[in-house]
């Protein structure tokens, strides 16, 4: 509604650009809605995606706060075995050297997601 209320007050110009990236977004399949209903489409879009990055960035602050809180290499382990990491390769990496850590923190990354 705020978008709306903001195009109508606008200049001439904003009201014709508005109005050319609404006839934009339709071509690309938003289908034929009205700019009112496009623009709440759209605001939903936002809405969601927003609430999806704030529940992962939610999620990476846990992780890290999990992360900093570990004070022993037995903690360690039991916190990257409970993130699906397997033993063998927290161990691999631990006795061996830097192309054993990058496998660990590819695989690392891959659980991750």
């Amino acid at each position: 509604e705020l978008a709306l209320k903001a195009v109508q007050q606008g200049t001439p110009e904003i009201q014709a650009r508005f109005h050319e990236l609404v006839s934009e977004a339709q071509q690309k399949g938003a289908g034929t809605l009205p700019p009112e209903q496009a623009v709440h489409g759209l605001a939903d879009r936002l809405k969601e995606q927003s609430a999806k990055t704030q529940a992962k960035l939610d999620r990476i602050d846990a992780s890290m706060k999990q992360l900093e809180s570990i004070s022993s290499p037995e903690e360690f382990l039991k916190v990257m075995t409970a993130k699906g990491l397997p033993p063998e390769a927290l161990h691999k990496a631990m006795t061996g050297g830097e192309e054993e850590w990058k496998e660990l923190m590819a695989t690392a990354m891959q659980h991750h997601r």
